[in-house]
């Protein structure tokens, strides 16, 4: 009588790839009870499931994987050497632990992660280069079509925030030509928030070119917080007196020679060219006196130009004393920075020679005379 075997009838095929057979002759070694001969037998399957299995030749330590096959095959019954390490029921059926999903909360969800990302690392960046490049990147979308209106109003009021001069062109676009006043309003507080006179010019400008009742009070309360969180812009309209009121213009010109920041002083580099040439020297005894190393080209040139100037002049009694106050505040500038000296020393030097005994060129021997000395005694 022929025995039929049906499926139902066997056990379940631990790997269907190998097949019944595969399975079968693992079963069998598990009933040899001589150790070296069930070794060699495991040695030939092991070389029978490879031989089935061409594909796992491609496969990174695939005699690697055999063994673990026929060690999971067996349910890790099977009593043999191998040259791998034997496996156990836990790590070959062991669940990888859950890849974690990343939780990020942005406070702006609508910006994308991304975007958030390169707000606060240009608020953390401490180079100037680089924080005004993520600035140029952020104020791309300030002024771009394809954002919504309130990611472009978030993105308006971190760039006060922020303050890079990047952001200032693409703000006065927003003030000037977008038509929505809530952006508008937005563009000025953030500018407010720079606190200098470029900010100072953007809302004088905009507030002559904008007739809207609600922007104009705005500019007007920005022009206004801007004057009392920085005292010298309250007092610049004094300063741009210039010979219309002299006294006051002196008084003015005293105080910030006293009082002014190097950023703050840097803002008069505009006025060197005014039409008024007390405003325009004043500029130039307030940089020299109060600005660094970053305004010297400025005072140079300035120097240069107008020296020549007064010296035609020198025999009316003011162009001497003009003179006279630009080298008393140009030798100030250098004796702060002394480095520069050695750039402008062939211009002074020639100056003194053609002013030979008169009072402004015993200033400028004096001022070489001072420098000279204190080179030679650094070396």
């Amino acid at each position: 009588m022929i025995h039929m075997e049906y499926n139902t009838t066997r056990n379940e095929l631990v790997m269907k790839e190998y097949g019944r057979h595969i399975q079968k002759m693992i079963d069998h070694l598990l009933t040899i009870e001589d150790r070296e001969r069930r070794q060699r037998n495991a040695h030939a399957v092991i070389e029978l499931m490879g031989f089935l299995n061409p594909h796992l030749k491609n496969v990174e330590d695939f005699r690697h994987k055999l063994w673990d096959h026929l060690f999971l095959i067996s349910d890790f019954k099977l009593d043999v050497d191998s040259p791998y390490p034997i496996p156990t029921a836990e790590t070959l059926k062991a669940k990888p632990k859950p890849l974690p999903y990343p939780k990020r909360y942005p406070k702006y969800s609508h910006l994308g992660v991304n975007l958030e990302t390169v707000i606060k690392k240009a608020l953390s960046e401490e180079n100037p280069e680089k924080r005004s490049g993520f600035a140029n990147a952020i104020a791309y979308y300030i002024t771009g079509t394809r954002i919504s209106v309130a990611t472009c109003l978030n993105l308006i009021r971190m760039a006060g925030y922020i303050r890079s001069t990047a952001f200032l062109l693409p703000l006065t676009r927003v003030i000037e030509m977008n038509p929505d006043v809530e952006m508008q309003k937005a563009a000025i507080l953030s500018v407010s928030k720079y606190n200098d006179q470029r900010a100072m010019d953007i809302l004088v400008r905009a507030q002559g070119k904008n007739k809207s009742k609600p922007v104009q009070e705005a500019i007007s309360q920005a022009i206004e917080r801007i004057k009392s969180n920085n005292p010298y812009l309250a007092m610049l309209p004094q300063f741009l007196l210039g010979s219309k009121d002299r006294e006051l213009f002196q008084v003015t010109l005293k105080v910030f020679k006293r009082i002014l920041s190097p950023a703050d002083a840097k803002c008069f580099i505009a006025y060197l060219h005014h039409g008024d040439p007390m405003i325009s020297e004043g500029a130039f005894e307030i940089l020299c006196y109060r600005g660094n190393e970053a305004v010297f080209f400025f005072i140079a040139e300035f120097f240069r130009e107008q020296s020549r100037l007064l010296a035609r002049e020198m025999e009316q009694r003011a162009g001497a004393e003009r003179l006279l106050n630009l080298i008393a505040a140009l030798h100030d500038y250098l004796k702060r920075h002394r480095d520069f000296f050695p750039q402008l020393r062939p211009d002074i030097a020639a100056m003194a020679s053609r002013a030979g005994d008169s009072d402004w060129g015993k200033r400028l021997a004096d001022l070489l005379a001072d420098l000279e000395n204190e080179n030679n005694g650094r070396l």
